[in-house]
Formats: C-alpha cells, sequence, structure tokens
C-alpha cells in the first residue's frame, strides 16, 4: 500500500538570527512580544499545511484560542504589520487572503524537493528556487552574507585544509 501524499511538513529550518531580523524587531517593536509569537505560530501553520495559508476566520479564531488573551484586534494588527515589514507578501495577501512569502516558499522546496505534488497554487517563486537567479536577485537581503562555493573552496585551500575541503566538496 502506497504511503499517502503530505502537503505540510513536520518540521522547518528555523533560522537562528530569526529574533534579530528586521521585519520581526520592527513587528515586535510595535507590539511586543506577542508579535514574534504570532509570527511564529503562523510559519507553523503554514509549514504544517505547505508552504501558504488561506487567512480565513476559522483560522483567525484558531490564532486566537491558541494564544489566550489576546484580542482580535490585536491580532489584525500583528498580521498588518507583518504585511507592512515584509515578512508576508502583501500583494499576494490582498488579491488571495494568502499568507506566503518568498522565503517561506523557497525554504519549504529545500526541503520538499523529492515530493511529487501537481497542484501548487500561490507560488512566489519557481519549486528550484535555490538554485534560480531570479529568486537570488529579488531578494538579496536574504541572500547577503552566504558565501558562494567558489568563496568556500577558496577558504579552505587558503587555510591549507584540503581534507575539510574534500568533505565539503
Amino acid at each position: 500500500m502506497a504511503r499517502p501524499s503530505k502537503n505540510g511538513l513536520d518540521y522547518f529550518p528555523f533560522d537562528t538570527d530569526f529574533f534579530c531580523d528586521e521585519k520581526i524587531v520592527c513587528v515586535a517593536g510595535e507590539h511586543g512580544d506577542i508579535g514574534w509569537i504570532v509570527a511564529l505560530k503562523l510559519l507553523v501553520a503554514i509549514y504544517r499545511n505547505g508552504y501558504w495559508l488561506k487567512w480565513t476566520e476559522a483560522v483567525r479564531f484558531k490564532m486566537l484560542l491558541e494564544n489566550g488573551g489576546l484580542s482580535g484586534e490585536k491580532l489584525d494588527a500583528i498580521v498588518e504589520s507583518l504585511l507592512k515589514w515584509g515578512f508576508f507578501d502583501r500583494g499576494l495577501f490582498e488579491k488571495e487572503g494568502v499568507l506566503t512569502s518568498r522565503g517561506i516558499q523557497r525554504r519549504y522546496f529545500s526541503i520538499a524537493r523529492r515530493r511529487k505534488e501537481a497542484d501548487r497554487p500561490f507560488l512566489l517563486v519557481s519549486e528550484n528556487s535555490e538554485n534560480s537567479e531570479n529568486s537570488e536577485n529579488s531578494e538579496n537581503s536574504e541572500n547577503s552574507g552566504k558565501p558562494t562555493a567558489a568563496e568556500v573552496t577558496g577558504h579552505f585551500r587558503a587555510q591549507n585544509a584540503p581534507r575539510r575541503l574534500r568533505d565539503w566538496e
């Protein structure tokens, strides 16, 4: 019997500099710690179901239930801040009511690369966006500081570390 295909993920990569990301810093500056908590819970909900989340009344009520004491107005204000600061793609949200971003989609496809899924709506990146020049050029801020393969190779050679270079390659 074949294993049923799964849309969502069991895990997702969590950047160690998440709390230093200016988008999160700005949201937390506006709303306090509840701003980044809501952002993180929305990421979990998105990755649990794939790479996007339709922002419906049911999802909104679920978020309110999971964050006891949070008012509907405060939740709406946090989601608006996440859109304003570019944590989620505003255009797709306004057009379709969907929460996602290029970064979310790139991380999803880097994990779910081997899955075969026919229907992938609301894409902002190509499925092989890790190797795509367009995705790198469209969001240099997310890729800044990441060395190229040539830079890594040069670093290992400069350190005279042939074994480490072989391991990396």
